[in-house]
């Protein structure tokens, strides 16, 4: 984001802050609505103001300035600009009845406190009663409403000559993954572990597929994303579930969904503060990478207890965690697609369109732009002189309610959507599927969402093959049909 300051700003806009109302009386703002002179943009605006410094120089020096037409403009437009001058002013010197301070809302802690443990917010609970003036002592700074950061020190992060069985076994460990690729053949480039007295920083594939199979739990947000890297062609090397059949997976992410299913980003901005742990520290790569596995830690208890005491830990265990490893199946497996036939299908459809495309030129009398609203418009309305529905501000209207509305007023109408459909088939589903085909397997890969949709169906995405089937379903229909009232009409 373009940063703007005091020392900044002439060279970045070729003017000071002084100037901005000087400037705005001459080019306007249509965003504040200040009308500014008209036919004066910023570039003849920055000129003036150059030269003469402000609004009364300008017309102090009004018979110098240069232009008959920008002259005229000026002096018929006076009122105007020195109107559009204080709309642009900021008044700073009202006399108000009241302060600042008269805003600040009085309120009942005793009330206030036990409504936001019911709502969850136990974080936020202690700092907004010392941010809005009570006695309850704030969590690190108390006029910021967002959880404190934790130091973080990298001296003693290790290597993977500590993933030793003493580093796992019989212990929770918090797994961070850092990946490379596209999903769902992404790549490790470095994992963060910690059984909460050491933390470690590796690449070694192996060394942390052992710690993945032997500790007691595994605490992450990112489950499907491990058995996707470590599980390869075997997804099932990464044990979800201990021998009793309890999980030994805990996933922060998946957790917090089934507590709040109606948010949309699971990340750890929204974690640390549902679960009242410390921010995660910012700096570089290592230092929020090792933030991340003490905060996984840090939340895992609170959040396994949050789900059972809601009764949600069953439905965890039984239903949406082993999903995940039948959702990593699915999108390694993809869908497989057959391009010779999806080749023919695009030929196919193509001389279609190449037909239906002549078809209309034949009833319009003359070839033209199909794909242009202004020439189909100039044809259907002045040429054949279909009644008007709709104009817009470029003339008129052909989007697919008018079209359906003049569907009985001429057989060319009904031609034209045959062909966007027909279109739409070739460019968007056929020609679009061939580019989403993956070189080496032959498939087309998605990826599907398990935390997304507040009712709990799965959804898809990159590419997103539910809305893609449908409207891909839709259209062949409509072209089937436009094809049987082809048939009829002959």
């Amino acid at each position: 984001m373009l940063e703007v300051t005091l020392d900044n700003m002439e060279e970045l806009y070729g003017y000071g802050p002084d100037k901005v109302i000087e400037m705005k009386a001459l080019m306007g703002d249509s965003s504040d609505n200040i009308p500014g002179v008209p036919g004066v943009g910023e570039k003849t605006a920055l000129k003036l103001i150059t030269e003469y410094g402000n609004l009364e120089s300008v017309y102090d020096h009004i018979e110098d300035i240069s232009g008959k037409k920008l002259k005229e403009r000026l002096v018929e437009n006076k009122d105007l600009a020195f109107l559009s001058r204080e709309l642009a002013t900021i008044k700073t010197d009202m006399d108000l009845s009241y302060k600042v301070e008269d805003f600040v809302q009085n309120f009942h802690t005793s009330e206030v406190q036990p409504l936001f443990e019911t709502l969850g917010f136990t974080k936020l609970t202690p700092r907004i009663v010392q941010v809005m003036g009570g006695e309850e002592a704030a969590f690190g700074d108390p006029g910021s409403l967002f959880a404190p950061q934790e130091e973080i020190s990298l001296d003693d992060l290790a290597d993977a000559k500590a993933l030793t069985s003493d580093f796992y076994t019989d212990k929770t460990v918090a797994v961070h993954v850092v990946l490379d690729g596209k999903t769902p053949f992404r790549t490790v480039t470095n994992v963060y572990l910690s059984n909460g007295d050491t933390i470690v920083k590796t690449d070694d594939t192996k060394a942390v597929l052992a710690v993945l199979q032997g500790a007691k739990a595994i605490v992450t947000t990112q489950t499907k994303e491990i058995i996707e890297a470590f599980g390869e062609d075997a997804p099932a090397e990464i044990s979800l579930f201990n021998d009793d059949k309890t999980a030994r997976v805990h996933d922060m992410s998946l957790l917090a969904y089934l507590l709040d299913p109606t948010r949309t980003n699971y990340g750890y901005l929204y974690l640390t503060e549902r679960f009242s742990v410390p921010s995660i520290a910012s700096g570089s790569v290592d230092v929020e990478c090792v933030s991340m596995v003490k905060a996984l830690l840090a939340m895992n208890d609170v959040a396994c207890e949050s789900a059972r005491r809601e009764e949600l830990w069953s439905l965890y265990e039984t239903i949406e965690l082993p999903l995940i490893h039948t959702l990593v199946v699915m999108e390694k497996n993809g869908i497989y697609i057959d391009t010779n036939k999806l080749a023919e299908t695009t030929a196919r459809f193509k001389e279609e369109l190449a037909q239906v495309q002549q078809e209309i030129y034949d009833l319009a009398g003359e070839t033209f732009n199909i794909n242009s609203p202004k020439q189909l418009g100039v044809i259907l309305f002045e040429k054949m002189n279909l009644p008007v529905i709709k104009k817009t501000k470029t003339g008129y209207s052909t989007d697919a309610e008018v079209l359906d509305m003049l569907r009985n007023e001429s057989p060319i109408v009904e031609k034209i959507l045959a062909y966007r459909s027909v279109a739409k088939l070739v460019s968007t589903y056929c020609e679009g599927l061939a580019v989403l085909i993956n070189d080496k397997t032959k498939r087309i890969h998605t990826t599907f969402n398990q935390m997304v949709t507040a009712t709990g169906r799965l959804s898809s995405s990159d590419p997103n093959l539910q809305i893609f089937l449908f409207v891909l379903k839709k259209a062949v229909k409509f072209v089937l049909y436009s094809i049987l009232v082809q048939g009829m009409t002959h």
